[in-house]
């Protein structure tokens, strides 16, 4: 092996070390909030279900306003995902789970769900109010009825803070994604959605808690 094999190999070891621990810190840090199933990917296979499936199960992209392919390039170094060149990215379900165990994430879990006969992962963040659990199955349910949509959380924050750690893994992306996080960036910044703080979390977290009461 070539002292640049060598090198490159160590680096993309470093960035799987770092960019797993980027992950979990974000994973934890949500813990405080209330709990939901989000689609770790987005769904690439087009349906009729497309609407109310990004409805019940939001992707890990919208929640942290990170690109996806930022995402599932980021997931990919870290041995979340495989990628085949025919079929794209896949979800490593075992890996995640061991992610978890790793990190001691109590608060984080995987499940899966089939909708139209495919099999889809999701993971749970959050915890559970008054004790009341949902899995998948449930959401969809809910979601199909009217009865149930996903929670509106507060996470600018936590977002940010992801989106400089993944910065920081020196993980070369492309220039289009690049660009395209950039102004993503800014028009966040001028929708002045920034205003983050453990108070008005908190906040809007009680007030959910009186209207379903």
């Amino acid at each position: 092996m070539s002292e640049s094999e060598s090198d490159s190999r160590l680096k993309m070891a470093e960035v799987r070390k770092h960019g797993r621990v980027a992950i979990a810190e974000f994973l934890h840090a949500m813990g405080r909030q209330r709990a939901h199933w989000y689609a770790i990917l987005t769904p690439t296979d087009a349906c009729k279900l497309d609407n109310q499936h990004s409805l019940a199960f939001p992707s890990l992209s919208k929640l942290t306003s990170v690109d996806e392919e930022i995402l599932r390039v980021l997931f990919h170094h870290c041995g979340l995902v495989q990628y085949r060149r025919n079929s794209g990215y896949s979800i490593l379900d075992i890996a995640w789970s061991e992610l978890i165990r790793e990190f001691y994430l109590d608060e984080v879990e995987v499940s899966h769900l089939f909708i139209n006969k495919k099999r889809r992962i999701y993971i749970r963040l959050g915890s559970w109010q008054n004790s009341v659990k949902k899995t998948p199955q449930e959401v969809w349910k809910g979601v199909k009825r009217n009865e149930f949509y996903a929670p509106k959380l507060r996470v600018t924050c936590l977002s940010n803070e992801f989106a400089k750690s993944i910065g920081a893994l020196g993980i070369i992306f492309p220039a289009d994604v690049i660009r395209k996080e950039s102004e993503n960036s800014l028009t966040n910044d001028s929708d002045g959605n920034s205003t983050d703080s453990t108070a008005s979390e908190e906040g809007d977290r009680d007030s959910d808690e009186e209207a379903e009461k």
